[in-house]
């Protein structure tokens, strides 16, 4: 068993505290400890940029090991975008260093007296500390990240927001180094790039200097061989997602018609052929430079399904280019050029916003002929824009429901001021009911219903069917478990509750997670209640019921009373 610590910086008086992490919270990782601390430490009507918000970080319980794609962190706080409870799921190298030095999570309060300006907080065995920002105030995340790997030494992780971030635009994430050191993964959603920006916190640092609680446990090492051969032989796991990345997903979903497409009025792209995972990899694989496939975010992770991105120069234009962002930034605004997307997809990591509500905030623009479909540089300078806090960057900044409400848009697909993941809900009506019913707002790792082998068209088994994989993926995300691995996961779960036993000391049988999970979902509906939502507020943008989803007649249809009574 590893003794926990936690971390509590109060940012207004600059008082730290390290302390041995509370009995209660032993068996909590990732969301089931953020969302714990939320709920109780932060009131639900409170703003979300104000002082009695908080920004919680927490590697997964078994965080910090060396069992394969288990390293996520989850962020969490009151979301400026949604106005509720949030939790901001990231691979990278943050989760594995922290749990490394046997840090359950970090608690962050109040803000920096504004005369004081921004500051860094520094966290190492030896020391946590809050640093000047300096120099680094008012730059993107990649000059930021050059900056502080200086400063700080390249061994450091880092988790940066950029100028949208210190703009507290509500779409505003907090960028975190991959495996290799570089700004390639994203706490996206829910805008808590925002909530680190109102705390006047630039970047946190987080250097393990090398120590690792978990050196030399050999039933650690056992388990990790026998995941890490089943991995390898999954024809998934071991094979697709190497070589195509979730790329690899965007001409199946074209295929069943749930591939949004010019701000979601069809679900099929004409252009598919140009954007799919397939061509993704026929050009990496011809161009020169430094693109690595397979390329792995997470240290140990065997999936290796990031996908680096390089130009025709072999220059690197981004460092993760996934299935979200080549939909919404792709055939969602009708562009089929992956060169622009990637570039597209480089200004959402270096200004610092989720490329997801980025994507569909421009699609509700063009749809209002504020941009015309297939305008790639007008996209361009739109997202541009957002860095330079301009009168249209601060709208797309605000996501897609403000676009919709200013331009007086219908089609607007967002829930909870939270843009639609990209996944039709016509087509996979499961989907739909969690993008309905989730704490979280519109988030397919939520709960997609994509992963039960069930009829996603049939109206009366879709409330049972989300509400079964919203627990599930509940459970994953306090695990620290990565949401492409759910389902060989989740099949091997006694491989799961061997790793709970070598974290926590006790094995924690598939009940007792999954009555863990039951508990946080109900504490978040809860925080949510508290903050204004009510079962009426468990609905889609009522297009998705009354136009089909071209080519085909499919119209998301479940129940709406079933909806809204999903929890009784």
């Amino acid at each position: 068993m590893i003794e926990k610590k936690l971390i509590r910086v109060n940012l207004k008086n600059g008082e730290i505290s390290v302390t041995s992490s509370e009995k209660e919270y032993a068996t909590l990782g990732g969301r089931a400890f953020t969302s714990t601390i939320i709920s109780k430490e932060v009131t639900p009507d409170c703003h979300p940029l104000g002082p009695y918000n908080k920004l919680v970080i927490a590697p997964g319980l078994i965080s910090g090991t060396s069992f394969s794609s288990s390293n996520r962190l989850s962020v969490g706080g009151k979301s400026p975008l949604t106005g509720g409870i949030k939790e901001s799921n990231a691979g990278g190298d943050c989760a594995i260093k922290l749990g490394r030095m046997g840090i359950k999570g970090i608690i962050i309060e109040d803000i920096v007296p504004e005369e004081e300006g921004f500051k860094i907080l520094y966290i190492s065995p030896d020391e946590v500390r809050l640093d000047e920002a300096g120099d680094i105030v008012g730059l993107n995340v990649y000059d930021s990240r050059a900056k502080l790997h200086e400063r700080y030494g390249r061994k450091a992780a880092l988790m940066i927001i950029g100028r949208a971030g210190e703009f507290r635009m509500p779409i505003a994430k907090i960028v975190l180094t991959d495996k290799d050191g570089l700004p390639g993964r994203s706490a996206g959603r829910g805008g808590m790039g925002a909530v680190m920006g109102s705390k006047r916190l630039k970047a946190i640092v987080i250097d393990n200097k090398g120590i690792d609680l978990f050196k030399g446990n050999e039933l650690l090492s056992q388990t990790v061989k026998e995941y890490a051969k089943l991995i390898i032989e999954n024809p998934s796991m071991g094979e697709r997602y190497p070589y195509y990345g979730t790329a690899g997903n965007l001409t199946f979903i074209n295929n069943m018609t749930g591939l949004p497409t010019r701000n979601f009025s069809q679900g099929q792209y004409d252009k598919i052929e140009n954007i799919s995972g397939e061509k993704m990899f026929e050009v990496q694989s011809e161009r020169k430079g430094k693109a690595r496939i397979p390329h792995a975010c997470m240290p140990g992770c065997l999936v290796r399904c990031s996908k680096e991105y390089v130009d025709s120069e072999g220059k690197l234009l981004c460092q993760s280019f996934e299935y979200e962002t080549l939909c919404l930034m792709g055939s969602n605004l009708d562009v089929d050029d992956l060169d622009e997307i990637a570039r597209m997809n480089y200004y959402s990591d270096d200004i610092g916003f989720d490329t997801m509500d980025s994507g569909v905030a421009l699609g509700v623009l063009s749809e209002a002929g504020v941009i015309p479909f297939g305008d790639i540089e007008g996209y361009k300078d739109a997202l541009r824009q957002v860095g330079q806090n301009t009168p249209l960057g601060r709208l797309v900044g605000a996501g897609a429901e403000i676009c919709g409400k200013v331009y007086g848009i219908r089609r607007t697909p967002a829930v909870r001021g939270q843009g639609i993941p990209a996944y039709d809900p016509r087509f996979c009506k499961g989907l739909g009911v969690t993008y309905a019913t989730s704490p979280m707002g519109a988030d397919h790792t939520a709960g997609t219903t994509l992963f039960l082998t069930m009829d996603h068209k049939d109206k009366d088994i879709q409330v049972e069917g989300s509400k079964q994989i919203q627990r599930t993926c509940t459970m994953i995300d306090a695990l620290g478990v990565c949401f492409i691995t759910l389902k060989l996961a989740t099949a091997n779960i006694d491989l799961l509750e061997d790793m709970t036993e070598i974290v926590t000391g006790d094995k924690l049988s598939i009940d007792s997670l999954t009555d863990q999970a039951e508990q946080i979902l109900k504490i978040e509906r809860e925080f949510n209640e508290g903050a204004g939502f009510s079962k009426k507020s468990n609905v889609l943008p009522e297009f998705f019921r009354d136009e089909p989803v071209i080519p085909s007649d499919g119209r998301f249809d479940v129940d709406k009373e079933a909806i809204q009574n999903i929890y009784g």
